[in-house]
């Protein structure tokens, strides 16, 4: 039949079949050399099943190459005659879109069994393609080994391969190694290969992959205290969390830190907290009430942890009221003596024995201005110093410049905010400072025609 041309696909095939059960090999081969020049695809790939069904697995992987059947013959190769070699050789001849299908298909398979080739033929991959990275294809093949993975692409970056999808994959296979008990050099394994472009998306990658001192590392470089604080505190790092809200040392700061030891469900170390209290004390960012507020609301906290915090806090508020009232009666005596000296003003003959002028430093001579305060003047002297009739000259100079002194608060300058931030830091009294800023006009501005500065809103 196949002599006349009147076989089809099944005539081959059973013509195939019986060779090979009949060991007629040279018929078989006869056969094969001229099914490859006129079998269509369908007769081709029905001969090499026949083939492989026979275990003649040379022959049919010889006739599935020259047949142009290059899925078959290194399915052949791979799975069956496991020459892994031959297969590596044989997906290295291809174009880089079929290499790379092929590696999804054999990769991970043909990266155990030989290692060094394997490695040989990405490498030549990546360089002969100007470093284009297949980054999916790479994750894939390294699973379980990435740090064999992220050393290939190191030295292809050191030989000038790869762009920013590379880089993003190193990155991403070295942090997949990181190991908590063996930490690595965070800036040789990844800072290095990080920009401005992949920053961000590093960042977020390395908090899904637990990588915790990249992500410190990062935010730190992008100066995101404030975040790297959040970051602590979802770790549930205490120690961590503490550290930096010292670091940053802001009201808001510590707030967060004490609102994150109250919700806490494990029990909280009294070392720890003790160590919070005195750091919040220090800093003098939060009242003591506000405090004990916020830590009220847990559940697991120890009164002994804040009894010493709380004891503290009652006796210096002891000894502040013992102050304040001895500076009442301080002050009541004074008024006293001011009473008396008022009364005496009033009732009793005072003598003035005042001899130079207050404002030319010359001897008195009649007609002479004297005032309660002991101060005395020629009366051209006067006139010519004065700016109001009834007040002394000298009184009303000194008055106002400690007035200034007092009140020099620069309240309508464009730096009044952190001046008034550093007042209440040091201050040991904020109150007191406050009503300075209101005395001295903080909301008078329109009231008593105070200039701002330009651009300045009231």
């Amino acid at each position: 039949l196949r002599a006349k041309g009147r076989s089809n696909v099944h005539h081959t095939t059973m013509l195939v079949n019986s060779y090979a059960r009949l060991q007629e090999k040279e018929k078989l081969q006869k056969l094969l050399a001229s099914l490859e020049e006129t079998a269509s695809d369908a007769e081709a790939e029905a001969v090499v099943n026949c083939l492989q069904s026979s275990k003649l697995l040379n022959e049919a992987t010889l006739f599935a190459i020259k047949t142009g059947q290059h899925d078959a013959a290194l399915s052949i190769l791979v799975d069956e005659q496991c020459l892994y070699d031959r297969a590596i050789k044989f997906i290295a001849k291809f174009e880089a879109p079929r290499v790379e299908r092929y590696l999804e298909m054999y990769g991970r398979r043909l990266l155990r069994a030989n290692r060094e080739e394997m490695m040989a033929l990405l490498s030549e991959m990546m360089l002969t393609e100007g470093g284009s990275v297949n980054t999916s294809l790479l994750l894939q093949l390294f699973v379980g080994d990435e740090q064999s993975g992220a050393s290939l692409m190191e030295q292809l970056a050191a030989r000038g391969a790869g762009g920013t999808e590379m880089m993003n994959t190193i990155i991403e296979l070295n942090m997949r190694t990181y190991n908590k008990e063996e930490p690595f050099d965070v800036f040789d394994k990844v800072l290095k290969y990080v920009s401005k472009e992949n920053e961000e998306r590093v960042r977020r990658q390395a908090e899904e992959l637990k990588c915790d001192p990249v992500v410190e590392a990062l935010l730190r470089r992008m100066r995101d205290l404030p975040s790297l604080h959040s970051f602590h505190m979802r770790r549930g790092n205490v120690e961590k969390v503490v550290e930096m809200a010292n670091e940053i040392n802001t009201t808001q700061s510590w707030l967060d830190t004490l609102s994150f030891v109250a919700k806490m469900e494990s029990p909280v170390d009294d070392e720890i907290m003790e160590k919070i209290l005195e750091k919040v004390k220090q800093t003098r960012v939060l009242h003591p009430l506000v405090i004990l507020e916020v830590l009220s609301k847990s559940a697991r906290l120890n009164v002994a942890a804040v009894k010493k915090y709380v004891v503290q806090w009652l006796s210096e508020q002891r000894e502040k009221i013992s102050a304040d009232k001895a500076a009442i009666a301080s002050s009541e005596q004074k008024i006293q003596e001011v009473g008396k000296q008022i009364e005496s003003l009033h009732f009793n003959t005072q003598v003035l024995q005042v001899s130079k002028c207050c404002a030319c430093d010359f001897a008195l001579q009649l007609p002479s201005i004297f005032f309660l305060c002991r101060h005395a003047f020629h009366v051209h002297c006067f006139d010519s110093y004065a700016d109001k009739a009834d007040l002394c000259p000298k009184c009303s100079v000194e008055g106002a410049a400690a007035v200034r002194m007092d009140s020099d608060l620069s309240i309508f300058s464009r730096n009044a905010y952190g001046e008034f931030v550093e007042r209440m830091n040091k201050a040991e009294d904020s109150m007191e400072i406050i009503s300075k800023y209101i005395s001295s006009g903080l909301f008078d501005s329109k009231k008593n025609g105070v200039p701002l500065p330009a651009g300045l809103s009231p």
